[in-house]
Parts: C-alpha cells; structure tokens; sequence
C-alpha cells in the first residue's frame, strides 16, 4: 500500500525483485537460518535439517483483520513505537 504512494515505483519493484533473486536468496539461509522465499536458492551445501521443515500452522489469517483496531488501541495506550 506504501509502495505506489512513495513514487518511486520502479525502484521498489526493483529492490522486490533483486531481493527475491536466486543470487540474493542464496545467503538469506545462511545468515538468517530460515528458508528461502525463491525455493529455487537453497544453496546445495546447505543442510535443510539445520534450519527444519517448514512449519504450517492453523492460524486462519482472515481473522487477524478482525482484531487490529483493537491492537492499534492497545499500542497506542502503550505508547509502542
């Protein structure tokens, strides 16, 4: 939602997508000892074990919206920055 109002565009599609490259994946398990987002950059002397499977959970997302104004209120209130 950010993105189009910043106006620079182009240069945000092109930040996503270097990101999101197989080259700048490589690293991202490493460093960060999670997967990949491009499932195409694991690095082949990367042991999938060290970081383990990925974790699904049940948590229906639709129902977050439902309670953010009540987050927003709460940070507010907590002064959360």
């Amino acid at each position: 939602a950010t993105v189009p109002k910043g106006g620079e565009l182009k240069k945000a599609i092109a930040f996503l997508e270097y990101m999101t490259a197989q080259e700048a994946q490589m690293n991202y398990p490493r460093v960060a000892q999670e997967h990949p987002v491009n499932v195409m950059a694991i690095p082949s002397d990367f042991i999938i074990e060290e970081v383990g499977p990925v974790a699904e959970d049940d948590l229906e997302l639709n129902l977050l919206g439902q309670y953010n104004p009540v987050a927003v209120k709460i940070l507010k209130e907590v002064g959360w920055k």
